[in-house]
């Protein structure tokens, strides 16, 4: 890490360590002032069943926390009731009713993550933010009370952020009250888990709290022959309420994915004129030497604090150890029959990552404007290594397969990666200062403006000739700054509706070349994207509906078929509409869900052929409904029911490879009673309940959907 990123984080620890001495001594002072709302205690209101699975507020970055309505961007909120209802045991499943977002990890099964495509822009595979802080890697959800799915792009509000959106985790925090909670039962196929979650008061005040997460789910058969998902996770925070008025907090977590024996991943080669028909998706066309698995170590530490009556601060920091290996066998399709050449790529590779933010807030008022301004700082750097034989390495192997009639997979060559990740292919420092007013001009009217300073430094090297060298070699690297402004009209002509009208502006790293292309995990050039919004949020009796128009700019990143090297050319033009709605429609019956109705278009392009195209990997037309009825005179029992759909999807930058459009149905029953006076719930939950065999697509790599699977739990809460 350069002096001056030191220099950067140390400031900023100075700045937290300075504002807890300023708290602590100022401690009788500061009793007179309104406390700030950093109570630990457990509420059932925000996203409850009894509130429809509705959400009133979300943790916008530099804008800190507010009420959905008063944020005039699009944002979507899966509760933890809902995730548990679900029997979700990934961020796909919980997003699976999303209208906004397509999975096109489909089963969620490559390397235990998940490739969003949101407004028509695909989410880095492993990535994730936890309370507004990136780590590079998929995350479990058993420790979250809440997934906050931020549409477009978020750099203004986040630092930096993929032009797709923010897919963000919010931690589950202490109660202060005793809470115990424990789940039973099984994913599907022979994957029995057991999840503990624990909180509750250190001391006698109530001033310390704590709260605990553990999970393990077996190594035992997905629905898939042959394939294992083993995970594990220890998750613990603690709070400190120093003062009313400042809150320190710290959180820990260790997660540990496994995959064996599965990670279906298809390719597509030059030579293939049209998709064959999907196969069976419980059979598996991978050996038994088929690993993937991730790891990682996360360290936070963050600090609210009331100043005084105008300035309030928010800090935080985290550090990120991640670990991830493939030994990942993979076909490559050449025709519509389903034949098939082997290969296969592993590699082993570490990512550190240092980031923090500091936001100073101040609410006043001139005249009678009332204003909230922020100015924020925050800073993320990471090392991504390599381990011996320091890049990923592809071993083809002779002869074909038909994905109708699988056969045995070739014998594993030798070759794999060797020791720990040790030598760096790729230095990131991203650096972001944010200035920004809100100002309420009347009871009706207020306005945004705020200007981003954003900088990239992004270091890549090569060792494909290490082997015979012992030396990498240094390719461009790419340095850019730029100043990007932000601005947003809200309007409330009644007090449950607000119309708005918002502009981003925002720099953004370069995309990355997935693992399947000849310059695989290359980092392209950085480049601004742009969005327009326009929207309404309201609240119909016990029902959100949120509608949105968008307009999206950015870079065209692709991969040739023809060359297998994934670049940039031209620019994707997005333009949009979103509908979300969830709540109760009866007091017995409760939906979420919506649509999405996209036109994207590739512009401006070099290349003749893709103008005008339709970007690769990009679906045109999305629809989610699931509905819940809690049948009237059967007090605790609730059937559940849910549809997705998703248009026709290009495979292809040239548009000559056509996913067919499917609809997938999931079916689920609900019971909750008491026993001794604690809490029961049971579960069951039947996903694709017709055996639906479908593709997804993440860029230009197939995955089978999901066969159908049976879930089922046990949960006591007390």
């Amino acid at each position: 890490m350069c002096t001056a990123n030191i220099y950067h984080l140390a400031l900023l620890s100075g700045v937290v360590s300075l504002l807890s001495i300023i708290n602590l001594a100022t401690a009788d002072a500061q009793a007179a002032l309104p406390a700030i709302d950093v109570s630990g205690e457990r509420t059932q209101a925000e996203g409850s069943v009894a509130e429809g699975y509705r959400a009133t507020t979300t943790s916008a970055g530099v804008l800190g926390t507010r009420t959905l309505k008063d944020t005039p961007y699009s944002v979507n909120v899966i509760s933890q009731d809902l995730m548990q209802n679900l029997q979700a045991q990934s961020a796909a499943d919980a997003l699976k009713y999303d209208p906004s977002v397509y999975n096109g990890a489909a089963s969620n099964t490559v390397g235990g993550g998940a490739s969003f495509v949101i407004r028509g822009f695909t989410t880095d595979t492993n990535e994730s933010f936890i309370d507004g802080m990136r780590m590079y890697s998929s995350t479990p959800i058993e420790d979250k009370e809440k997934i906050e799915v931020v549409n477009g792009p978020a750099t203004f509000l986040f630092g930096f952020a993929n032009p797709a959106g923010v897919v963000n985790y919010v931690l589950k925090r202490p109660t202060s009250l005793p809470y115990f909670s424990f789940t039973g039962g099984n994913y599907g196929g022979a994957q029995g888990y057991g999840h503990l979650d624990l909180s509750g008061s250190l001391d006698s005040e109530g001033k310390l709290a704590y709260r605990l997460n553990l999970l393990y789910v077996g190594k035992g058969d997905t629905p898939v022959a042959g394939d294992t998902h083993e995970r594990s996770l220890i998750s613990g925070a603690v709070d400190w309420h120093i003062t009313n008025s400042t809150l320190l907090m710290f959180d820990y977590s260790h997660a540990f994915y496994n995959i064996q024996g599965g990670d279906d991943l298809f390719t597509l080669s030059s030579t293939i004129k049209a998709l064959p028909p999907a196969p069976d998706p419980a059979k598996n066309f991978m050996p038994s030497y088929a690993q993937s698995y991730d790891g990682y170590d996360r360290y936070g530490v963050a600090l609210k604090s009331q100043i005084n009556e105008i300035f309030s601060a928010r800090a935080a920091f985290a550090f990120d150890d991640v670990d991830m290996y493939r030994n990942r066998p993979r076909e490559q399709l050449t025709d519509a029959l389903g034949d098939y050449t082997f290969s296969r790529n592993y590699y082993h590779e570490g990512k550190q990552t240092l980031e923090g933010y500091g936001y100073l807030d101040a609410d006043f008022k001139t005249w009678d404007f009332k204003h909230k301004v922020t100015l924020g700082f925050t800073e993320e750097n990471t090392n991504f290594k390599y381990a011996n034989p320091y890049a990923n390495q592809t071993v083809s192997y002779s002869g074909t397969g038909n994905i109708f009639l699988p056969i045995t997979f070739p014998a594993e060559k030798p070759g794999v990666p060797i020791g720990s990740p040790n030598r760096t292919f790729e230095q990131l420092n991203l650096i972001s200062s944010s200035l920004v007013d809100i100002v309420d001009i009347t009871n009706q009217w207020s306005i945004l403006g705020g200007a981003t300073f954003a900088s990239v430094n992004d270091l890549n090297w090569s060792y494909a000739s290490f082997a015979t060298t012992g030396a990498s070699t240094a390719l461009p690297a790419y340095n850019r700054n730029a100043v990007t402004p932000s601005a947003a009209i809200m309007y409330k002509p009644f007090s449950f509706v607000t119309a708005y009208t918002s502009y981003i502006e925002a720099l953004q790293e370069g995309p990355t070349a997935p693992s399947t292309a000849l310059n695989a995990n290359q980092t392209l050039a950085p480049y601004l994207a742009r969005q327009v919004e326009i929207g309404a949020k309201t609240t119909w009796n016990q029902l959100d509906i949120n509608a949105a128009l968008f307009h999206i700019t950015k870079a065209n990143a692709y991969t040739d078929l023809t060359s297998n090297i994934y670049s940039e050319d031209g620019k994707e033009t997005h333009n949009g509409i979103e509908f979300i709605t969830t709540g109760h429609i009866l007091p017995e019956l409760t939906v979420t869900g919506g649509f999405t109705l996209l036109n994207a278009r590739v512009t401006n392009a070099a290349s003749a052929s893709l103008t005008n195209k339709v970007p690769q990997a990009v679906p045109q037309d999305m629809a989610r409904l699931y509905a819940e009825y809690a049948v009237p005179y059967m007090p605790g029992l609730f059937f559940a029911g849910g549809v997705s759909y998703n248009g026709s999807i290009y495979a292809d930058a040239l548009n000559t490879l056509v996913l067919p459009s499917v609809t997938v149905g999931d079916l689920g029953v609900r019971y909750q009673t008491k026993i001794e006076g604690h809490d029961l719930i049971l579960r069951v939950n039947v996903n694709n309940f017709t055996d639906k065999r479908y593709w997804a697509i993440s860029n230009t790599n197939l995955v089978l959907g999901a066969p159908r699977t049976i879930a089922f739990s046990a949960q006591t809460i007390f």
